[in-house]
């Protein structure tokens, strides 16, 4: 169609050129009416090429969505040329030729990568309409301003460009300030919103209230709150400084809605003026969901502001000047490039809640213990490997998230002094297979989270959480047993967290009968079973104060084991000392009876055989039946809660009682003799409950006669 059109040979010649460098054929067109916005927007690949022909002349010429990072000469080729189009094309440089257009009227560089227009642009002097928007321009160029000055230039659109400073004689911009006035406002804080419906390309509405995208509000007529969301707004005018009582300034990006399965919108936002550091009584600025990659040190001059968000930006460091925050209490971080913490956050003392998620840091300085006021800490998706014992200094502390990130068990252990925390969450650290004992001082726990982490079975030490809520255990590669458990309701494995839960245990005995009955084999079985966290015993601290070693320890221990002996039961102070403490503590006390003493020697100390056990010789038999009844004890036994334990301990001394009675060689031959009557008699389908109740009494009655005869 082109080739058929009666043109000038060079403009042929350069249309063709063009069409393959955009890899596509131009076309005659009657006219080009683009809009550049509607370009700019659309997800449309495919390039187009036009142009307009008059009298043999091409008249405008229009390319966009093509890649044309440099565009070739054509000085001296279009004399007639009015119209230059060249819209999202990439473009990183005016194309010199076209200085030379001096017939040109209408040009759109609009939605390129354009960072400079040269001054001799001022040599279009017939330029009417000009559209720079979408591009990267930090200052509107000196040639555009001089063809405003000699008044030429009627229209121009510079929105979307991080420009921070209108000039006066800018076209419209009296009409735009005087339009803001009316609305009661002084010239001051009109020109600032005069400036940014000029950089953005919309206009700043009065709102009554604040739930918008784009508004001021008023209080005694002057702006207090600002809201800005446009994708056009790259930076700020430096006139922002003119809200002298500007509290709140809002230029985050749009929030998502997850009902309605919206992610979200990004602000244009790239970089912000010094003179934002004169906004001096800003309480709440919001930065949060743009594209910045700095933030100036002019920011630490709002030592006012309680609140600021920076989240989900391109930031890898922040400048030292926010350590004079000092009465900021929130600060989001999240969703940024940081690699450390700075040490001056803990300059900032009044800070409650601090999220430093979703970066990529990989170690938390001592310093954090000078948060004194800090509640919330999230540090969940960071690479970091262990935790500042300081951490555990934080007073105030109520939830702290530290999931997805590479913890071990044993960098856990500044997390056990926490007592104020209401929820944790260490969920996904890969490395986590196991919890220490004093998780259990985190009493006020309402929330764990353990999800994703390489547990086998369950912490026991849970089990003194008695505030915990929420427990989830989701995929962890849990034992057999555990995983039956991981199903069940809270209450029912934090019971079972107790009878399996480790126990300090005292080994009370004679220093003599130490050696002689090999007595640290014994000890040292013991503390290598699952269930028995340590065993104390005298000879740990033979070269120290005794009794301060038992009044230490005892007190501390959940059971003690009297090893009976002549020496421990007649003849040893530290022996009697001990049950002493033990008694006066109420803690449990099991006696091993050796066979240099009988039940009723022991008694005459207040021991007695129904909780006892008889020692063995054969250490390698005794060894294993002590710790299988010292499990059957402590899981009947609730050694922790002294109170229940009284009651725990009756019931078990019974059960063992009519045990040991049914199990005796007398009760087998009364059962095997008088079988068919016994089974009658407490046959349970052929009488009443009460009845066959009393039935059972009156078989064991029986049982216990034959037992005392």
């Amino acid at each position: 169609m082109l080739k058929n059109a009666e043109i000038n040979p060079k403009e042929l010649e350069f249309i063709q050129i063009v069409e393959d460098l955009v890899h596509t054929r131009c076309k005659v067109k009657d006219s080009i009416d683009w809009r550049s916005d509607t370009i700019g927007a659309s997800k449309q690949t495919n390039p187009r090429f036009n142009v307009v022909i008059e009298d043999q002349k091409i008249s405008k010429f229009a390319i966009a969505g093509a890649r044309l990072t440099e565009f070739p000469e054509f000085k001296g080729i279009f004399d007639h040329l009015k119209s230059f189009y060249i819209i999202k094309c990439s473009l990183e440089d005016v194309p010199k030729s076209l200085l030379s257009l001096k017939n040109l009227t209408h040009l759109d560089l609009s939605y390129n990568d354009l960072n400079d227009i040269p001054n001799s642009i001022e040599k279009l002097s017939n330029l009417v309409e000009i559209n720079l928007s979408h591009n990267s321009l930090l200052t509107i160029p000196k040639g555009i301003l001089t063809l405003l000055y000699k008044g030429s230039l009627k229209k121009i659109s510079i929105k979307a460009n991080p420009i921070d400073f209108i000039p006066q004689n800018y076209p419209n911009l009296d009409k735009i300030i005087s339009s803001y006035q009316k609305e009661a406002l002084n010239k001051a804080e009109a020109e600032v919103l005069a400036h940014l419906e000029l950089i953005t390309g919309e206009k700043i509405h009065r709102v009554h209230h604040r739930g918008i995208l784009n508004g001021y509000y008023l209080q005694n007529k002057t702006i207090t709150w600002l809201r800005l969301f446009s994708p056009n707004l790259k930076t700020l005018p430096k006139n922002i400084a003119n809200l002298k009582n500007l509290k709140t300034l809002n230029l985050a990006g749009e929030p998502p809605q997850e009902e309605q399965g919206f992610a979200g919108r990004r602000s244009g936002l790239q970089s912000l003026p010094s003179t934002i550091g004169s906004l001096l009584n800003l309480r709440w600025l919001y930065l949060s969901k743009s594209m910045l990659e700095s933030v100036p040190k002019e920011l630490g001059n709002l030592t006012n502001l309680q609140q600021l968000y920076l989240s989900d930006n391109l930031l890898e460091e922040l400048p030292d000047s926010l350590k004079n925050l000092d009465s900021l209490q929130y600060f989001y971080i999240q969703k940024n490039r940081l690699k450390e913490i700075p040490k001056w956050i803990s300059n900032l003392s009044h800070l409650q809640k601090l999220d430093l998620s979703h970066n990529r840091i990989i170690r938390i300085p001592e310093e954090f213990s000078n948060l004194r006021d800090l509640t919330t800490l999230s540090l969940e998706y960071n690479f970091i490997q262990e935790l500042p014992k300081s951490i555990s200094t934080l007073p105030n502390l109520l939830h702290m998230k530290l999931s997805n990130n590479t913890l071990t068990s044993e960098s856990l252990d500044a997390l056990y002094d926490l007592t104020t925390l209401i929820s944790l969450d260490i969920s996904y650290n890969s490395d986590i297979s196991y919890l220490a004992e004093n998780v259990g001082n985190l009493t006020h726990l309402e929330l764990l989270d353990l999800e994703g982490n390489q547990f086998i079975s369950i912490p026991t030490s849970i089990w003194r959480l008695k505030q915990l809520k929420q427990l989830n255990l989701a995929n962890n590669p849990w034992s057999e047993e555990d995983q039956e458990l991981v199903h069940r309701d809270l209450e029912y494995i934090l019971e079972y967290c107790r009878r399996k839960a480790n126990i300090h245990v005292f080994f009370s005995h004679a220093v003599e009968d130490f050696e002689k009955h090999n007595l640290i084999e014994i000890i040292t079985f013991l503390e290598a079973q699952p269930e028995i966290y340590e065993v104390m015993y005298c000879e740990r601290d033979l070269t120290g104060n005794i009794d301060q070693f038992m009044r230490d320890n005892v007190p501390k221990s959940n059971l003690l084991l009297f090893f009976a002996t002549k020496k421990s039961v007649f003849d040893s102070i530290d022996c009697k000392t001990e049950l002493e403490l033990a008694r006066e503590n109420d803690i449990e006390i099991i006696p091993i009876k050796t066979a240099e003493v009988n039940w009723e020697d022991l008694s005459k100390v207040g021991l007695n055989r129904e909780l006892g056990r008889e020692f063995n010789q054969n250490l390698d038999i005794f060894k294993e039946e002590l710790y299988d009844y010292l499990k059957k004890f402590k899981r009947n036994i609730n050694l922790f809660e002294k109170d229940r334990a009284k009651i725990d301990k009756v019931k078990f001394t019974l059960q063992n009682e009519l045990i040991r009675i049914l199990n005796s060689p007398k009760a087998e031959e009364y059962i095997q003799n008088n079988y068919d009557t016994i089974m009658e008699e407490i046959s349970k389908n052929k009488t009443t409950n009460k009845k066959y109740k009393a039935k059972v009494l009156n078989a064991f009655k029986k049982l216990m006669e034959l037992d005392e005869s």
